[in-house]
């Protein structure tokens, strides 16, 4: 089950930090990240900094989803923990694209986006994560 926190709506840039993420377990992962999406939730991208169960350490990464999820594109990059990236959103009439340090999607077609950032974390059992959006701590439980 996904579980999001500190959600902010509205913002074409933000400055985001992961900071710790506990009590994963197999198939869970932490994540911190700006992005757009259709009104459905049907269609996306986003850049954000992710930790998964089974695989250590943080990266950056750029995701685009497709069709609710079932065809998902992503990229990633090792970074360290508690870094502090800088992602901005560029929206051109119906067509979204994302940067990240340096890294940019290709432009996905987003009927009626909207941006959105958010600590999301997702598992079967309890997570605790911290991160930071825009300089303001969220705490996710």
């Amino acid at each position: 089950m996904y579980r999001y926190f500190g959600i902010l709506f509205g913002h074409l840039k933000a400055s985001i930090a992961l900071l710790s993420v506990t009590g994963l377990t197999a198939g869970g992962h932490g994540a911190v990240w700006l992005g757009a999406s259709n009104p459905q939730a049907t269609r996306w991208v986003q850049a954000g900094i992710e930790t998964t169960a089974g695989d250590p350490g943080y990266y950056l990464y750029i995701e685009i989803g497709r069709d609710k999820g079932r065809n998902d594109s992503l990229w990633r990059w090792p970074t360290t923990q508690q870094h502090v990236a800088h992602v901005r959103l560029f929206h051109q009439g119906t067509y979204w694209r994302v940067l990240i340090d340096g890294h940019e999607s290709h432009r996905v077609w987003l009927p009626h986006g909207l941006s959105i950032a958010a600590l999301e974390d997702m598992a079967p059992g309890r997570i605790r994560s911290l991160a930071v959006i825009n300089d303001k701590t969220v705490r996710g439980y």
